[in-house]
């Protein structure tokens, strides 16, 4: 399974990364992104990936904003300090919504509701 990992806070997403590895050696983060610029960027150009892990907050703003920029038909898994943007984020591809920091046992999961 190839992911994509939009966080802006560089120990988070080492921390997601390590923790997909842990779960399952079979995930390959084929990028990871710190801003909503990039991450459309990123997918203008052709970026494929089965899954995107979202924090909201990042370096340049809310990462909603890259849902009026461009349509993602993939699945996510936003991954957030803060639990009051639950609401909108069902609103995407949402698959789970996971508030920092993040356990194993709740990304594994987000994880098994992805593979359903």
């Amino acid at each position: 399974m190839k992911v994509v990992i939009v966080e802006d806070e560089k120990l988070s997403a080492e921390h997601l990364n390590l923790l997909l590895q842990r779960i399952d050696s079979n995930i390959q983060v084929i990028n990871n992104f710190d801003s909503v610029k990039a991450t459309i960027k990123a997918f203008n150009e052709g970026l494929q990936a089965d899954l995107l892990f979202l924090d909201i907050h990042l370096a340049d703003g809310n990462s909603f904003e890259i849902f009026t920029k461009i349509e993602l038909d993939i699945p996510i898994i936003f991954t957030t300090a803060y639990d009051n943007y639950a609401i909108q984020a069902f609103k995407q591809n949402s698959i789970d919504y996971l508030l920092k920091p993040i356990s194993q046992q709740d990304l594994k999961f987000a994880l098994e509701k992805f593979n359903k």
